[in-house]
Parts: C-alpha cells; structure tokens; sequence
C-alpha cells in the first residue's frame, strides 16, 4: 500500500504506464517489469499510435 502511495505522488501527465513486479492501484497500465518484451513491445505500440 505505501508503494501504492509513492507512485500516485510520482505520477504526472508524462506518466504513461508502470513497470513493476507486483499489482499497484493504478489507471495506467502496469508492466511486468521482468518481462522485457512485454514493455518494449508496449513502447514500440505507444510509439507508433504517438506519431503525428
């Protein structure tokens, strides 16, 4: 719950997902942080719907 807390104060309008490795209460995605495929193929997404 205190990690729960400490995100929600790091969370600004240039947050666009959480890589951890356990659950948080959040409305943004959150990524396995120990699976680097599942975050880098979150990025590569983000950055092709990101494009002008």
């Amino acid at each position: 719950q205190s990690l729960d807390r400490e995100l929600h104060d790091l969370i600004d309008e240039y947050v666009i997902a959480i890589a951890a490795d356990s659950e948080t209460d959040t409305i943004l995605p959150v990524l396995d942080i120990n699976k680097p495929e599942q975050v880098a193929n979150f990025i590569h997404q983000w950055l092709q719907t990101s494009r002008l």
